[in-house]
């Protein structure tokens, strides 16, 4: 009995002893794979401060310089640093999602802007393509949703910005349709008759987002490899287009996190067509209304020089590196607003501590007090003239960079980086008291 009890023992030490090994070998794997991706967060952080600093440098010297030479010098490198930006942004965001890392944060978002805003990064090549872009909107869909709005845009984006790269002439076609969802998760077609009371009822739709193009389609073989992280297409190899060859698979992994798909239908020569299908709670259910007239009033304002001009208006900038400090004063040095730095978050406190100023831009990731953290402790310090002052994030994240979630820091809105002059003084005149602003 002695005997049996000893090797029963022993069994049972053994057996521990291999589950204590496994669980030992799984968590050491857990925390070299955060390490990693730690380090490759931190390698991505380090090289869009750069870029952006010659993003934010190259914006200086094509508003300031007329010289033909010389703009055409800046036109090249503002084009090879947004693409390297673009492929740093997809490393990042692959390593995310492929760690399971990366996290939906829901928020309310109104689809016409999202789709705007989207158009708006490919018009440029649109124009100088001369390619033809054809939009299809259904105005009856929920003018507000709720979901991810950052990686629903993000899916968008890439797929249309892949339509533009490989097509040479003809068009490109964005059309958006909805399906009810009932309580049953059943789908319901719509109607023609949809009555304004069924379409307040609605709580829940299935969208669905295709956008086609004429351009050179893919052969069979592109398309069992479409999703492979790293896999090129011939096309993309024989034309030299720039990318990482992380884009598709980047959209199918966000689409699968937000219970979404994406189908792609393509004929070697002809074109492709993706179709992004995915569910999104109704925020607002009044309808969208006439995209296209929307699109045409956005892209006529984006082709406006937008002037700003203010009066008495101080600003604080906290940056901790300099070259942005610099860009900003730079970008601000004609419309009148006084320009106060601080290259850190602990001098930033101090200075509204002393001075009150009408807004704060304050960037996101600086060593010892970030941001965040030091918009938390000036929020909590009632005797600080700029305790309730308008505060605007920073921050050259591209992956990272939500606007709920700032907003959720105590931040009133976000900047990414490189800031540029438009949408900087946007973001001044929404803000500013309107009798210290005078836009042109």
């Amino acid at each position: 009995m002695e005997d049996r009890s000893k090797w029963a023992e022993g069994l049972w030490q053994r057996t521990a002893g291999k589950l204590f090994g496994r669980g030992r070998e799984k968590a050491k794997q857990a925390e070299d794979a955060k390490k990693q991706l730690d380090f490759i967060a931190a390698m991505a952080h380090e090289m869009r401060t750069q870029i952006n600093a010659i993003l934010g440098t190259d914006e200086l010297i094509l508003r300031d310089y007329e010289d033909p030479a010389l703009r055409k010098y800046a036109g090249t490198i503002r084009t090879s640093a947004v693409v390297l930006s673009s492929m740093v942004n997809d490393v990042l965001d692959y390593t995310k999602l492929n760690s399971g890392k990366a996290n939906l944060v829901l928020s309310e978002y109104r689809l016409s802007t999202l789709l705007i805003e989207v158009v708006n990064v490919v018009w440029p090549d649109l124009i100088k393509k001369e390619l033809k872009l054809k939009t299809e909107v259904d105005g009856m869909i929920p003018s507000m949703l709720r979901g991810d709005s950052f990686r629903l845009k993000q899916c968008v984006l890439n797929i249309l910005t892949n339509a533009v790269k490989y097509t040479e002439r003809g068009e490109i076609r964005i059309k958006v349709t909805y399906e009810p969802v009932g309580e049953n998760g059943s789908v319901t077609p719509v109607s023609d008759t949809l009555t304004a009371k069924s379409a307040a009822a609605m709580s829940r739709i299935r969208l669905k987002i295709t956008i086609s193009d004429t351009g050179v389609g893919m052969t069979g073989e592109d398309l069992t490899k479409l999703f492979s992280p790293f896999e090129r297409s011939e096309q993309a190899i024989r034309k030299q287009i720039e990318g990482s060859g992380l884009g598709m698979s980047i959209v199918q992994k966000n689409l699968e996190m937000m219970g979404g798909k994406v189908e792609v239908h393509s004929e070697y020569g002809v074109g492709s067509s993706f179709v992004i299908t995915l569910e999104q709670e109704v925020a607002e259910a009044s309808p969208l209304g006439d995209f296209e007239k929307q699109l045409e009033s956005a892209l006529d304002l984006k082709t406006k020089d937008i002037h700003f001009k203010a009066h008495g208006v101080r600003i604080l900038a906290v940056d901790d590196t300099e070259i942005n400090l610099n860009i900003l004063v730079r970008l601000l040095r004609d419309t009148g607003v006084t320009v106060d730095t601080a290259s850190s978050g602990e001098e930033g406190l101090k200075k509204t501590r002393e001075t009150t100023y009408d807004m704060l831009l304050i960037d996101h990731l600086m060593p010892k007090m970030d941001g965040v953290e030091m918009l938390k402790e000036l929020r909590c310090e009632d005797k600080n003239p700029n305790s309730k002052a308008i505060c605007i994030a920073l921050s050259g994240n591209g992956v990272e960079s939500d606007l709920a979630e700032y907003r959720r820091a105590g931040f009133d809105d976000y900047l990414a980086k490189p800031v540029v002059s438009a949408k900087l003084y946007l973001m001044l005149a929404k803000y500013l008291p309107k009798e210290k602003v005078d836009p042109q």
